[in-house]
């Protein structure tokens, strides 16, 4: 039996009178990635910030097997007068950890190891970029990651959903959101529909080609959202 890494039963969110959270129950298991779809004001950034421990939550509890957790919410967080290498330093030494040489491998491989730029002067996607590495410095356990391929061109959304499969095969189990429904349908295994801050279905990747075989994410989304 796999094992659950992270469990959400009955979490309630209320901002003034709007209820962003409704009687979420949610199972996730470990070595997973799972694909949280909704339209805007859905409930999956505010889901995602309780999860990640930003927020608390008004009514319910969660259970968190690993308090190792990396994220990426809303927009990267980072010393914008710093460069890269520098961030990266500053946020291993927050985390009471030595430069891995993995979060080094993967700065080079993106390119902004050896750039000497400062990070505000970075483009959208190479602030993403930088966003992931710094959200897995510390080697977490669970993976949390908001529209983390905002801005991205071909070749960095390529190699993104490269590194969401390695680091899958690795045991870490990651939560992604995006409104770039083609790109989770080609990376996640498991998928979590929500809309007005409740759960509408949950689906496997084996259930949901079974349930729609000839259908686009975007058709597949809507449906689920109409039932």
């Amino acid at each position: 039996m796999e094992d659950i890494i992270l469990k959400c039963e009955r979490i309630e969110k209320k901002y003034s009178k709007t209820k962003a959270l409704d009687n979420i129950n949610l199972s996730i298991y470990t070595g997973h990635i799972y694909a949280l779809i909704g339209e805007n004001g859905a409930g999956k950034t505010t889901l995602m910030r309780i999860i990640s421990g930003l927020i608390g939550s008004d009514n319910g509890k969660m259970e968190l097997k690993s308090k190792n957790i990396g994220a990426l919410i809303e927009k990267p967080a980072f010393y914008p007068g710093l460069t890269a290498k520098e961030n990266i330093k500053i946020i291993s030494l927050m985390r009471s950890t030595l430069i891995e040489k993995e979060i080094v491998e993967l700065a080079m491989k993106f390119g902004i190891w050896e750039n000497h730029k400062k990070v505000k002067n970075y483009s959208l996607g190479m602030k993403q970029k930088l966003g992931i590495i710094l959200a897995l410095i510390g080697k977490p356990q669970l993976l949390v990651l908001d529209e983390p391929l905002n801005g991205l061109d071909p070749k960095s959304t390529i190699q993104i959903r490269k590194l969401l499969s390695d680091l899958r095969e690795k045991g870490i189990t990651i939560l992604i959101s995006s409104h770039i429904l083609d790109e989770l349908f080609r990376v996640a295994t498991d998928y979590i529909f929500i809309s007005q801050g409740t759960i509408k279905k949950n689906f496997t990747y084996e259930e949901i080609v079974h349930k729609y075989p000839d259908k686009m994410p975007e058709e597949i989304y809507l449906d689920i959202l109409e039932e």
